[in-house]
């Protein structure tokens, strides 16, 4: 996975038995010259699919819903450019 620069990304998925939400993050590119040596997810916002915050789902979901958002997430962020 790499991430040609930082930028905000979204995926939709469905959560808590069918529940549509809308996982907003910040991907980043490796930074090699501290330590970072892959793209990494340094900011994350829930929303519902008006766009509102969705917030009160954090700490509310299952382990496997857990899993779900951040495979989805890093489809989305294979998706970017790889480094030239």
């Amino acid at each position: 996975m790499a991430v040609r620069s930082a930028d905000w990304l979204e995926v939709e998925v469905r959560v808590r038995g069918g529940f549509p939400l809308i996982v907003r993050f910040l991907a980043c590119p490796a930074e090699p010259d501290v330590g970072i040596t892959r793209s990494y997810v340094d900011e994350v916002e829930y929303l519902t699919p008006r766009g509102r915050s969705a917030d009160f789902l954090r700490g509310k979901l299952s382990a496997a819903d857990e899993q779900l958002i951040e495979d989805e997430m890093a489809k989305e962020m294979s998706r970017e450019p790889e480094w030239d």
